[in-house]
C-alpha cells in the first residue's frame, strides 16, 4: 500500500431512487497493471468513457448533495447524458486526519453525448 494508492467506491444504485437498504457499492483500490487477484478479493478492470467530474471537499453531513449538484446544475445544460457505467467516487484524504474533519472527494458520473445532439 505506497503513497500512489487510490482509494474508491463504485456505485451501482442511484442513492435518489434506491432505498439506502437496496443500494449496491464496491470499495475498491487502484493497483498497478499485472497485479493477481488473492483470496476474497479481486481485480476490475473498469470500462473505458468519459465522466462528468467534480471535486469537492465537504464535512459529511453535506457530502451526498455534491453528486445531485453535478446532476441539477452541470448536466442538464452540457449536451451529455448518464451513460449504463457505475459512478465512481475517489477518496482523496483521511478526514480523520483533516484538521476540520473535511472530505475531499472526486465525484465521477459517467456520461455520453446525446443521441441527436
Amino acid at each position: 500500500m505506497g503513497p500512489e494508492m487510490r482509494y474508491l467506491s463504485l456505485m451501482q444504485d442511484n442513492p435518489n431512487l434506491t432505498p439506502a437498504a437496496k443500494q449496491r457499492l464496491e470499495v475498491a483500490l487502484v493497483v498497478p497493471a499485472g497485479t493477481p487477484p488473492e483470496g476474497r478479493v479481486g481485480v476490475k478492470k473498469l470500462e473505458r468513457g468519459q465522466f462528468a467530474t467534480v471535486r469537492v471537499r465537504v464535512r459529511l453531513e453535506d457530502y451526498a448533495a455534491q453528486g445531485d449538484r453535478l446532476l441539477a446544475d452541470w448536466l442538464p445544460g452540457s449536451g451529455y447524458e448518464p451513460d449504463h457505467r457505475a459512478a465512481m467516487e475517489f477518496y482523496l484524504n483521511n478526514p480523520e486526519t483533516d484538521p476540520k474533519g473535511m472530505y475531499e472527494v472526486e465525484i465521477c458520473l459517467p456520461v455520453r453525448k446525446l443521441r441527436g445532439v
